[in-house]
């Protein structure tokens, strides 16, 4: 099976396997309180990889080595650093990983429990219905298929499930 890396969109590369398009979201990392994103890869002058600023207006620039997150700033920022963006950052980590463990409790208490550990401005940024959303992803089990509960004759029971 081969990956072909066809472009850059945004946050998302867009890989072809097979006859299917797949949404890969580029690394990120956090540095000195600033949310960074990674651009590309550099071969030219050894294993290099650019980072760039996730705010749009910024022009902020960083190199790492391939692999690690030791970044070297390499043009700056033009605005301050935001808690805000990551303390969302982080509890939207939080609530993926809750929803993959905690699969008993319904998405509106799982969404509601991680808008409570939140300042007003993160909670406020945090729509639910997007909140609810990602549960539902990170809940979904790869390879399962839509199953029409109205008609029983037409549910296939797959077995290498």
């Amino acid at each position: 099976m081969r990956l072909i890396v066809l472009t850059l969109l945004s946050y998302y590369f867009l890989i072809w396997e097979g006859e299917s398009a797949v949404h890969v979201r580029a690394p990120t990392c956090i540095h000195e309180g600033f949310v960074w994103r990674q651009v590309k890869d550099l071969i030219h002058n050894g294993a290099t990889q650019v980072w760039r600023c996730t705010k749009k207006s910024c022009n902020a620039r960083a190199h790492s080595p391939v692999g690690t997150e030791e970044l070297t700033v390499k043009k700056v920022h033009n605005h301050r650093t935001s808690a805000t963006s990551i303390e969302l950052i982080d509890a939207k980590r939080s609530l993926k990983d809750r929803a993959k463990t905690d699969s008993r409790v319904e998405t509106r208490n799982l969404v509601a429990d991680v808008q409570n550990t939140l300042s007003n401005d993160a909670a406020t940024r945090l729509n639910s219905a997007t909140a609810a959303r990602m549960v539902q992803r990170a809940r979904e089990l790869p390879g399962r298929k839509e199953v029409d509960a109205k008609e029983i004759e037409n549910v296939i029971i797959d077995k290498e499930v």
